[in-house]
């Protein structure tokens, strides 16, 4: 007998013994004309049947799997793709890749990517899987923020050892225990072995604070860029428009040291929109990928434009350029301290 842990409660489900799965595996089993050429045989046989084993136990407990293998736990017990992916073959374990949605304040942190020496969001989490599993665990994101830049979306990934029978709420409750308080896992969930937090996703949605207050308050420092200058919202709004669309953003873009003449500068924004909070703005970029400083070039150039240092025409002109840039590069980078990854779609 197998006892399951559904989110509705416990089911058992009555299994068949080894010998009889054997014999029904369609490999003539152990009887009379059974075929003499056993093990590969008569294993395939009973892989073959541990699968329909597993479909009539879902059937029975009246679940249907997701095929994308995205289910989540919802903290009532493991799920049913959680449960499956530890059975294996026969007592050879199958790997499970689990998701953390992860949320942190940007400030005093040198971004998220490990370097070597540098307090980073990657190297916290890193060091708090190690201390759980006993041993090091590599940690994928869907991307790279810079150092200063916030997040209430960044996803990553990890495969945890198979030996730790762990769920998601354990390892979700775990990791914000060692976890200092400016670093939370939001979510926790098993997805498929393919899933990877980077090449898997579509779409990034980044956000940009800008204060318009004539005196920024102090728990604003680090979460906004102050512009007490007034800027025009019209005009803002006109060259956050421009951004939108299938562009070459060269020159919006910050030399990270592995380009080359291959490298790809296109890219896609679906959104590039102004929002009026009671305090200043709220710019949303939204694309399928974005290059290394890219948001908060287009955001610098933008309000350069808002506040009439540049025109409308001259920022048009900047983008789908040759490769040489004859007309040049953004004419400002913003600080970080307004940028926040909020969502990472797959």
């Amino acid at each position: 007998m197998v006892t399951v842990v559904t989110g509705g409660g416990l089911a058992t489900v009555a299994m068949m013994t080894m010998p009889l799965i054997a014999q029904g595996a369609g490999d003539g089993g152990v009887g009379a004309g059974a075929d003499p050429r056993p093990p590969q045989r008569t294993l395939a046989g009973l892989r073959n049947a541990q699968r329909q084993l597993v479909k009539s136990c879902l059937f029975l407990l009246g679940h249907t799997p997701d095929p994308s293998g995205l289910a989540p736990a919802h903290g009532r017990g493991l799920s049913l793709f959680y449960i499956l992916s530890k059975m294996g073959d026969f007592g050879e374990e199958l790997s499970v890749r689990l998701k953390l949605t992860i949320a942190y304040d940007g400030f005093g942190f040198a971004g998220w990517q490990l370097q070597p020496g540098r307090d980073t969001i990657q190297e916290r989490l890193e060091s708090a899987l190690e201390e759980i599993a006993k041993e090091p665990i590599r940690i994928h994101g869907s991307g790279r923020t810079d150092a200063g830049v916030h997040a209430t979306g960044q996803v990553a990934h990890f495969d945890p050892p198979a030996q730790l029978t762990m769920n998601p709420v354990n390892w979700l409750a775990a990791l914000n225990t060692k976890l200092p308080p400016s670093i939370r896992v939001i979510a926790c969930e098993e997805v498929h072995p393919d899933f990877h937090a980077r090449f898997s996703a579509s779409w990034k949605t980044y956000v940009y604070e800008l204060s318009t207050e004539p005196i920024l308050p102090p728990f604003r420092a680090g979460r906004a860029w102050h512009l007490p200058r007034q800027l025009d919202p019209v005009t803002l709004e006109q060259a956050l428009a421009l951004f939108e669309g299938r562009h070459d953003f060269k020159a919006f873009s910050a030399v990270r040291g592995n380009e080359d003449e291959e490298t790809d500068y296109r890219r896609t924004l679906s959104e590039s929109s102004l929002s009026r909070l009671p305090e200043g703005y709220l710019l949303t970029f939204t694309g399928e990928g974005f290059l290394y400083k890219m948001v908060r070039l287009l955001t610098g150039a933008a309000v350069q434009t808002a506040q009439g240092y540049f025109r409308l025409d001259d920022l048009a002109s900047l983008l789908d350029q040759e490769p040489e840039l004859p007309r040049g590069k953004s004419p400002l980078c913003a600080p970080p301290d307004g940028l926040s990854l909020v969502e990472v779609r797959y």
